[in-house]
């Protein structure tokens, strides 16, 4: 099992969490894509904006992801 390391004080998860987090924002488009409910809409999109603003989760994307959820966000 990975452990989270510390970098420049932030806590940076394991690569198996980053990449639970990556498939956690793709559940959230799938709702987003799926849902006729506006409230579960919008935190959804509020879940990617904030995941979209730490660093190490914009690092872990592919330059197809980081497209993709910016323009669910924008």
């Amino acid at each position: 099992m990975e452990k989270t390391s510390i970098d420049d004080g932030m806590l940076i998860p394991s690569d198996e969490d980053q990449e639970g987090s990556v498939s956690a924002a793709y559940n959230s488009v799938d709702i987003i894509n799926k849902s006729e409910d506006d409230e579960e809409v919008s935190r959804n999109v509020e879940h990617i904006r904030i995941m979209m603003g730490i660093d190490w989760f914009f690092k872990k994307l592919t330059v197809k992801q980081k497209k993709e959820l910016k323009e669910i966000i924008k």
